[in-house]
């Protein structure tokens, strides 16, 4: 694939997290209201009386002022969107290999899958390198996370925040892309109709998280790990065994692996 398509995705991706930091402040509600309420419009205009344009200016001032600058909030407020996008990597990650009409072979689709997740992965670098810097690395002293604990310790995420949220970020945004977008592929290499194919992608993902929450709700945090997206999520839940999420996402990838092979060797 050309450098300019993984280029985009980059792009792309860091334009999303952009876009979750500026909607989390409440810009985009602020400047809603003032367009379209007439009674918030005057109350602006009676604390700025000056041109629309500046009205708006300095309203989005003020909501940048007040905002809590602090590195973990933001870091988290700004990646939830992605609970409700995963399965959306599966369906471009199939769409960019097939339109280049690439021979289906497990290691080119690994190789392709591996370029991808790391053009995602290295959005969130960036991102995470530009809150570090605006916020001078400041964070809150009542945010928690529970994700890897088990593994490095109940201190971990106290003494490595920065350290917590790279990890958090591998995971999130490097292993779990490639799992989706390797998956994607190999499933749909297996069908004729591939655009059936994505609708069942998102669809079956949108499905277990419905459906998953519910019993979370109705009988505990245990039905979490059925639920492909809380990988991004577990963090917030009381107690998370980081081995068995990690190898629920790879049984994903293995089954997705094992079909193809056994399709294969049936043409």
């Amino acid at each position: 694939m050309k450098k300019k398509t993984y280029i985009c995705l980059f792009l792309s991706i860091l334009g999303i997290f952009f876009f979750s930091l500026l909607f989390e402040m409440g810009i985009f509600y602020a400047t809603y209201r003032y367009v379209f309420s007439e009674n918030y419009r005057q109350e602006i205009m009676n604390i700025y009386p000056y041109s629309h344009l500046k009205n708006i200016f300095l309203l989005m001032r003020d909501w940048w002022i007040n905002f809590e600058w602090k590195f973990d909030y933001i870091m988290i407020w700004s990646t939830n969107i992605f609970q409700l996008i995963f399965p959306l990597f599966s369906v471009v990650g199939s769409i960019l290999y097939f339109t280049q009409k690439r021979e289906e072979n497990i290691k080119l689709i690994f190789s392709f899958s591996l370029k991808v997740s790391f053009s995602i992965f290295s959005a969130y670098l960036l991102f995470f390198s530009f809150i570090f810097f605006i916020t001078n690395g400041n964070y809150t002293n009542y945010i928690t996370r529970t994700l890897f604990l088990d593994l490095f310790g109940q201190d971990f995420y106290k003494y490595h925040i920065y350290l917590y949220y790279l990890i958090n970020g591998g995971i999130c945004f490097l292993f779990i892309p490639f799992i989706y977008v390797a998956s994607g592929v190999l499933v749909s290499s297996l069908f004729k109709n591939k655009i059936q194919v994505y609708y069942y992608f998102i669809i079956l993902y949108l499905f277990l998280i419905v459906n998953v929450g519910n019993l979370i709700d109705l009988f505990g945090d245990q039905f979490l790990y059925l639920d492909p997206s809380s990988i991004l999520l577990a963090g917030s839940y009381e107690s998370v065994s980081t081995p068995l999420l990690l190898f629920l996402n790879l049984i994903i990838l293995n089954s997705s692996v094992y079909f193809y092979r056994k399709r294969r060797k049936c043409l």
